[in-house]
């Protein structure tokens, strides 16, 4: 069935997840998903973003918009599955990403045409869990990270795994804040599934790559916290604005490291 967020439920979304929609005044670097998938229309975009990150390339400028899709389109749309037990709509023909900046760094919104939400019929939540899985990966992700290799010449490895880190923080870190039993053991069960046991279909692929780039974080010379390295590199250390400094968990960064 179809409902909608309350207020409280959609005002979170909007404060922690730049849920929104609202229509943003930048509409030259605004685009709606579905339009990732023209070829002509993708390119265009990435150089825009290009011209916004200052990127030396358009291999770079995909890979730092990806994370940014990423986190738009993975983030509020697990954490209203796991926490609030509904299903967002975000949906390539339901999504647009909307450029807004904040503290001069870009920081682009996710527009929803809709906002019904659907719940999981009694007793069957891992059908519907699917459905919710198979609409943000396999039918948004999947496509759009396919124009964007193709557009940009880049890896889908890096794209996958700059959405990998995402889910893992927000199952790890951020859900974990949660208090209520029922949640957490919600929050549990799925991310357990996401990264264990959730067939490639979901994701549109012949792999689970949540589960490809998932292992435990490791501890490496005298630091205090383990850290997960990332298997690929997102290029963010080619940025100007990186000032040429490496990501916490980049492979270059620990390409000479002995493990604790």
């Amino acid at each position: 069935m179809a409902h909608v967020l309350n207020q409280e439920q959609l005002d979170y979304l909007h404060r922690h997840f730049r849920v929104t929609t609202q229509l943003s005044c930048h509409r030259a670097q605004s685009i709606s998903a579905i339009q990732l998938l023209h070829p002509i229309i993708c390119d265009n975009y990435l150089n825009k973003v290009g011209i916004m990150l200052e990127s030396p390339s358009k291999q770079v400028s995909a890979s730092q918009f990806s994370k940014r899709y990423a986190f738009l389109i993975v983030v509020p749309a697990l954490y209203t599955m796991s926490v609030y037990n509904k299903g967002l709509n975000v949906s390539l023909e339901n999504s647009h990403i909307d450029s807004m900046h904040h503290d001069q760094h870009w920081m682009p919104t996710i527009r929803l045409e809709s906002l019904e939400v659907t719940d999981p019929a009694p007793g069957r939540r891992h059908v519907w869990r699917d459905q919710v899985l198979q609409t943000i990966f396999a039918h948004n992700l999947a496509k759009v990270w396919q124009a964007l290799a193709k557009t940009a010449n880049i890896s889908k490895n890096i794209l996958w795994e700059n959405t990998a880190i995402y889910v893992y923080w927000l199952y790890e870190t951020r859900m974990e804040q949660e208090t209520n039993k029922e949640i957490k053991g919600r929050i549990s069960e799925d991310f357990n599934y996401l990264v264990n046991e959730a067939p490639p279909y979901l994701f549109g692929e012949s792999e689970n790559p949540l589960k490809k780039y998932y292992h435990r974080p490791t501890t490496y010379n005298d630091e205090k916290q383990p850290v997960r390295i990332r298997k690929t590199c997102c290029l963010y250390d080619q940025l100007p604005s990186s000032a040429q400094d490496y990501c916490q968990t980049c492979p270059k960064k620990y390409r000479n490291c002995a493990r604790g």
